[in-house]
């Protein structure tokens, strides 16, 4: 069975690890935080995407506003 894309397996896990052991310990925590929260109910009212998901609604910015009376827009720009 493969795992997810976003979880490393072993030997990559550890690869990774002896590389940059802070930037893997930290993307680890990362998912296990967002998994632990997801289970506790935390986003039961939430929707949450990937920046690729942020991606195709840029791309598609000049539709999606069409389809609405409201935008909001929350940038560092």
């Amino acid at each position: 069975m493969e795992t997810a894309p976003w979880i490393p397996n072993a030997e990559v896990a550890d690869k990774a690890f002896h590389k940059d052991s802070r930037r893997i310990s930290g993307h680890l925590r990362g998912i296990d935080l967002m998994l632990r929260w997801a289970t506790e109910g935390h986003f039961k009212s939430t929707f949450l995407g990937t920046a690729h998901l942020y991606y195709c609604v840029v791309c598609n910015l000049e539709e999606l506003i069409m389809l609405t009376d409201e935008v909001i827009c929350i940038t560092d720009k």
